[in-house]
């Protein structure tokens, strides 16, 4: 076996260790974001023209969201949108510090990911 090929088996290896080690927050993200989109997407309209989110927008509203950059205006409506709109900004605030925390610790911490 190359070199090469010794090299990135062992990356693909070391790979799957750190996203192994994140699963919980990479699951927790992707869950937030598939609720925020759906729940946009069927919910929220503009408040001056009535017209509902596209996908797209959906999608990039509920990531604005997470990341505490909201492009949309308080909503008026459903009290499931106003929870959405209150309480994704802190959940995905802290699952995204923590998958950070963590996938620092396990990139510096080579002696557990070859245990791994």
């Amino acid at each position: 076996m190359s070199a090469r090929r010794r090299y990135l088996k062992a990356l693909w290896r070391d790979t799957r260790v750190l996203v192994r080690q994140s699963r919980t927050s990479l699951l927790i993200f992707s869950v937030l974001l598939s609720v925020g989109t759906l729940s946009l997407h069927a919910l929220y309209r503009y408040p001056d023209t009535g017209q509902p989110l596209g996908w797209a927008e959906s999608l990039h509203a509920a990531l604005k969201l997470i990341f505490l950059e909201t492009v949309l205006p308080f909503p008026d409506g459903p009290l499931l949108l106003q929870i959405l709109f209150t309480v994704v900004p802190f959940v995905g605030l802290a699952v995204v510090a923590d998958s950070i925390l963590r996938f620092g610790v396990a990139l510096f911490n080579r002696r557990e990911r070859k245990e791994a």
